[in-house]
């Protein structure tokens, strides 16, 4: 994807996905966790149907509904 997604807790306790392009400039939404079919998704509100979705092996992967 050419980029690093970094997902965290802010000072409010809000959770949060940060994106860090390759050139260097980044964005940082909030993010909603839930659980379906024993995976564990993360979903902001973006126009394009993308969520991330937590791999058996720990990677943060990227799906589309």
């Amino acid at each position: 994807m050419g980029a690093t997604l970094i997902l965290f807790k802010n000072p409010e306790g809000k959770l949060m996905m940060r994106v860090t392009f390759k050139d260097g400039s980044s964005m940082e939404s909030e993010v909603v966790e839930s659980t379906q079919d024993v995976k564990t998704i993360y979903r902001d509100d973006n126009d394009y149907g993308e969520y991330n979705i937590l791999e058996s092996n720990g990677n943060l992967g990227i799906a589309r509904k």
